[in-house]
Formats: C-alpha cells, structure tokens, sequence
C-alpha cells in the first residue's frame, strides 16, 4: 500500500489544526489563511499539492525504506548544502542537524577550511545530491522555528553522479551504463513553506 495518501491526510491536519508563528508573511503559506485562521478547503488542496511535488521529485523512497514518509510538526534546527552561484538557499530540501554535526566532530582536528570542504563532501554522498543539481559550497542554517513548522520527511533515495547524464543514457535505453550512485539512505526534510527570516549562512 502506498504511504502518500496517509502523509498527504496528516499534512492537511497539521496545515488545518493550527497556525505557525515562524510561518506569518511566508506568500505561500499566507494564502491559506482567511482571517488569519487557517481554511479547511484550501489547506486539504495544498496538502496534496505538497505531496504530489514530494512524490514527483523521487528524492524519497516509497517502498523498500527504513522511514515510511511521514507529516509532522518540525521544532529543531535544520541545514541545507547551498549552490552558492544559484542563490538556492530557501529550497525544500533539508536534514537534521545531527548530520552536520557528526561530520563536524568526524573532522574536529582539521583546519576551519579543510573541515569545512569535508563536511559538505560528505553530506553530498549523504543526502545524494547530484553534481549538476548543486555544487553544494556553502551550508545554510534554519533556526529551530517558534511552535514548529510543518514538513515532510523520508529516507532518501540514492542518485546517479550526474543526473542530466543518466537521464538522456536512459532514455536511449542504455541505462545499465548508469554505474556510480551516490548512496543516500539518511533522512530528508522536506520543507514546503520556508521561513526565510529565519536561514542564513552557516559557518563551518
């Protein structure tokens, strides 16, 4: 059985149920508020607006994984390898702060820019992300959000090294030359309103 209808159900409770401080002014989030309460019938429609752009992206496993896609209500920091050349810092796609931590310590002894450059190779290989997606040179912060902000999480599923690259290969049916994966599999923190107030570069 899939698990996006359950997510998708639990998203439009979250949206519904309560609305989010760290969230007031967000457009997009906003516009589901009428009276500065949150609207049923638009909240259940940008759920399943939400998840149909999760489940499009492939960036989550549906069967197989460890961590069945879930809505929840998301109280710590979160972080983000940034293209700094695309000025993508408010994307979607986010990870708990232990992950960064980890490398972090993994590195303590290593100069502030070695440490730096370790940091985000790892979280690359990580969280999976395609060399021509992002060239993942900075790592921006989100500030633990005052009551929350809902997201989605999942396991992340492994990507080729080259995305654009293993698109055209399989589409010329030669998809058995996709070889080199980047191996993914830790959780991913999808986030469909981000309060940019509260992101900014982080410092390694």
């Amino acid at each position: 059985m899939t698990m996006y209808p359950q997510a998708e159900k639990e998203l439009a409770r979250l949206l519904t149920s309560q609305t989010y401080p760290a969230l007031i002014g967000q457009p997009d989030y906003q516009a589901l508020l009428k009276n500065g309460k949150p609207n049923p019938m638009l909240c259940q429609k940008k759920a399943a607006e939400v998840v149909q752009r999760l489940r499009s992206s492939g960036g989550v496993h549906e069967f197989g994984s460890k961590q069945a896609v879930e809505a929840k209500v998301w109280k710590a920091v979160l972080f983000r390898g940034v293209d700094k050349a695309r000025q993508n810092g408010a994307g979607p796609w986010w990870v708990d702060e232990e992950i960064v931590k980890r490398w972090e310590r993994n590195y303590a002894g290593e100069p502030p820019a070695q440490r730096r450059a370790q940091v985000l190779k790892a979280m690359r290989a990580m969280l999976a992300v395609c060399y021509d997606w992002s060239n993942v040179d900075e790592l921006w912060m989100m500030r633990a959000p005052n009551g929350g902000i809902p997201v989605l999480t999942g396991q992340g599923t492994h990507q080729p090294v080259n995305h654009a690259e293993a698109q055209q290969l399989t589409a010329a049916g030669r998809s058995n030359e996709v070889k080199v994966f980047f191996i993914g599999g830790y959780q991913q923190v999808y986030v469909p309103f981000v309060p940019k107030s509260l992101i900014a570069p982080y410092p390694v």
